[in-house]
């Protein structure tokens, strides 16, 4: 942004005067400005083909898109006093955009006036030169008095909407990220009362309407509307649409009345509905859901859900390893203050901004938790309090029957406790025990703690040192077994285990070095006649990796893996004992 020509701004007995001047934005776009400044406020703008998204930069999540053209006049004699606004503006190719979706592209031409005698506000919506939407809304007189805003809520008000076209055009207004909402709506209303507490009187229909919000896999098709005003509130006559292979279906009432809070009271049904189908949770559920609102009082969401079937992938990012530099300073700041300090950016809030929570969850069986090693199925009895803002959870989670995997075995889960105490943030109580029985030593690995700090621990019968226990689960031998290479192996695995991570850790530590992506020792193989081996790999592309196998007694061979599908793979294995072996690998819940 840049000034044609200087502004100048005059000194007068009133104030201060800005001189006709004129700005540029970019390639293209201007905005001519005058006005006045001192106990009063007056500004004269003639806009053309400014970019819209230059609101983006004062309000936070507006995400606006288009270019608008036009002109605004805006004088207010004293600070407290009513303005008077004198806006015509045409906006071409407006859009809203979120993460998720760009609505569809709209132009919309505004014309709207506010003083002393009332208040006047047209506007239509073109899409592709054709006319979808029009509005109409005006004020009865407002005195402008010292309290002009509480006079003009009290104006009688009237007028009416007609909107015929995408369903996205109006869901990209309510500014929800990662969400989307396709298809054609219609919509018909006419209003009268006052503005506090307006009369509306109309309709609303939608048909093969479809919902997803790509957070959770939600998706919400072919839904059917139909609704009404009635006065003071939105009556939902019925709502319906499929989720996955069940589906949902809503009805109540939604109050249209500052003054009474927009009270409300929605209900929702759940048959079977698919609420989320994503990598890493699958859940359906059954139930019915409230919310509900009074006069002066949050919204509240209460209602009991049961789940016939949920899984869950457990995904842990890999810690980052970050050095530390020694022998840094930081020069002391010299530059001037911000005048607005380093205070977040205030995010954008909505009706539902808050919502009191009262729910209640029930998964007698069939609640998979895969990830890590573990494969299990666990039944759930949870209830949710608190608020959006701060949920408190409590209840438990039990194990029904589940393994283990580590060190390449296999451990039978024989306990299993999950508790949660209600508490923030949100750190359960964990309780699982698993076993196996390696030669003739039965072996117990428990899991405790806080599931922020879970601690480890190992016990065998006959009772065994934590070092002879871990060797035997790692390589299935004594420690006077182990080679050199095995033995370093092994003291690296006692170390993650006893502290934190931070100490010895010689293969990461070589791994880091050499830049191989991954690194680890094999068990000898009598098939093959390979012994005690390192392996090391790297991942050509996404979908390919090379690893290179050699032992100390010359055994070598390269293997190479090609991920055709997320589950299904392609391996090939050449050298070693003078053969090439293929093989397919086959990974796949059922």
């Amino acid at each position: 942004m840049k000034t044609a020509s200087p502004a100048r701004i005059v000194p007068t007995e009133a104030g201060y005067e800005l001189q006709p001047t004129t700005l540029t934005f970019g390639n293209q776009g201007t905005a001519r400005l005058s006005g006045s400044y001192g106990p009063g406020i007056k500004m004269q703008a003639r806009l053309e083909k400014i970019d819209m998204a230059l609101a983006n930069g004062f309000v936070a999540d507006m995400g606006i898109g288009g270019t608008a053209s036009g002109s605004v006049d805006y004088e207010q004699v004293t600070t407290g006093a009513m303005p008077q606004v004198d806006a015509q503006l045409s906006i071409n190719n407006f859009t809203r955009t979120t993460s998720a979706t760009i609505s569809t592209p709209v132009d919309i031409n505004f014309v709207g006036k506010l003083s002393t005698a009332g208040a006047d506000v047209r506007a239509v919506i073109r899409q592709r030169g054709a006319v979808i939407g029009r509005l109409v809304t005006t004020l009865s007189a407002i005195p402008g008095g010292s309290d002009w805003v509480a006079e003009m809520k009290q104006a009688q008000l009237g007028g009416g909407i007609r909107y015929n076209g995408p369903g996205d055009t109006l869901f990209s207004f309510a500014g929800a990220t990662g969400q989307r909402f396709t298809g054609p709506v219609g919509l018909a209303a006419d209003f009268s009362c006052k503005l506090a507490a307006p009369c509306v009187n109309g309709v609303v229909k939608a048909r093969g309407v479809n919902y997803e919000n790509q957070t959770y896999g939600t998706r919400l098709s072919n839904i059917s509307m139909d609704g009404h005003f009635d006065g003071s509130q939105f009556v939902l006559d019925s709502l319906t649409g499929k989720a996955g292979d069940g589906s949902v279906s809503a009805s109540g009432r939604v109050g249209l009345s500052a003054e009474q809070g927009y009270p409300m009271d929605v209900s929702v049904d759940l048959k079977n509905a698919q609420l989320a189908k994503s990598e890493n949770i699958s859940a359906a559920a059954n139930g019915t859901l409230h919310l509900t609102k009074q006069v002066g009082q949050p919204a509240l969401l209460s209602g009991t859900i049961t789940l016939p079937e949920t899984r869950y992938t457990i995904v842990r990012e890999g810690a980052a390893q970050v050095p530390a530099l020694t022998g840094v300073r930081f020069k002391p700041h010299n530059m001037p203050k911000r005048i607005t300090g380093d205070e977040p950016a205030p995010s954008g809030t909505s009706a539902f901004s808050l919502i009191r929570l009262d729910l209640k969850l029930r998964a007698p069986e069939k609640l998979y938790v895969s990830g890590m090693g573990l494969e299990s199925e666990w039944s759930a009895k949870l209830a949710i309090q608190g608020t959006s803002a701060d949920p408190r959870l409590s209840g438990e989670i039990n194990l029904i029957r589940g393994t283990l995997g580590f060190a390449s075995r296999s451990f039978e889960l024989s306990e299993g406790r999950v508790s949660f105490t209600g508490e923030t943030p949100i750190n359960p109580s964990v309780a699982i025990t698993a076993t196996d029985a390696i030669d003739d030593v039965d072996v117990t690995v428990s899991v405790s703690g806080r599931a922020y700090d879970p601690q480890i621990t190992f016990s065998s019968s006959p009772s065994l040192p934590n070092d002879e226990i871990v060797s035997r689960i790692l390589f299935g031998s004594s420690v006077s077994n182990l080679s050199a290479l095995q033995a370093v192996q092994l003291a690296a695995s006692l170390n993650s285990l006893s502290g934190s991570g931070g100490g010895l850790n010689p293969l990461g530590k070589l791994r880091s070095a050499t830049g191989i992506d991954r690194l680890r020792i094999l068990g000898p193989d009598e098939t093959t006649g390979r012994g005690t081996a390192l392996a090391a790999g790297q991942y050509i592309t996404d979908d390919i990796y090379v690893e290179l196998i050699t032992d100390a007694r010359g055994f070598t061979a390269t293997q190479l893996e090609i991920s055709l599908t997320k589950w299904l793979s392609v391996i090939s294995q050449a050298g070693g004992s003078n053969t090439t072996s293929f093989s397919v690998k086959i990974k796949k819940d059922y």
